[in-house]
């Protein structure tokens, strides 16, 4: 079995155990559908990279919703560039890689997946420099928009492929159960 077909089960099969209806795979996803949506998703990384906020949200639904990997999901392209904005760290994202290993779809709806490469590098007190490389993987929903026949984001998830950071401080283990 090819692996784009392995996918489409390992994504069709929830929705069969609930009940859904799965369309044909791929049915209606032209080639144009295919080269539009990894436009969309290189053009989304490129105004990330180039720290362009609004741009960045124009590539999504007014309605989008976006499930940062250590928070609350974020509604809304507003507050989503509002909470793109707000997490900007002034880190350099020059060194920063996003690649699309897959995409697909139906006439309305496409995934595109893909993974994330960040090479960060600081310069803190004492000339000490920190070099460290954090990595990820991501799925965006996409959806056509009617207003203009382009594709859209509609939902857009990442997770990083490294434990959350430990609180410097470690609180007490709670006593035994007696």
């Amino acid at each position: 079995m090819r692996k784009d077909m392995i996918r489409w089960w390992w994504t069709a099969l929830p929705l069969v155990l609930l009940g859904c209806e799965v369309p044909p795979s791929e049915a209606g996803f032209s080639t144009e559908d295919r080269v539009a949506v990894e436009a969309v998703m290189e053009g989304f990384a490129e105004r990330v990279f180039q720290e362009d906020w609004e741009g960045a949200g124009g590539f999504f639904l007014t309605e989008a919703v976006i499930f940062p990997p250590e928070g609350p999901p974020v509604t809304e392209r507003t507050r989503i560039v509002a909470a793109m904005e707000a997490t900007d760290t002034g880190v350099d994202l020059d060194n920063t890689s996003l690649v699309t290993e897959s995409v697909g779809g139906g006439v309305r709806v496409a995934y595109a997946e893909g993974s994330y490469e960040r090479h960060l590098r600081t310069d803190p007190p004492e000339d000490e420099v920190l070099d460290w490389v954090r990595e990820g993987s991501w799925l965006a929903v996409l959806f056509r928009d009617d207003t203009d026949e382009g594709w859209r984001i509609h939902r857009f998830m990442w997770n990083e492929n490294m434990p959350p950071a430990l609180p410097e401080e470690l609180p007490d283990p709670p006593p035994p159960a007696q």
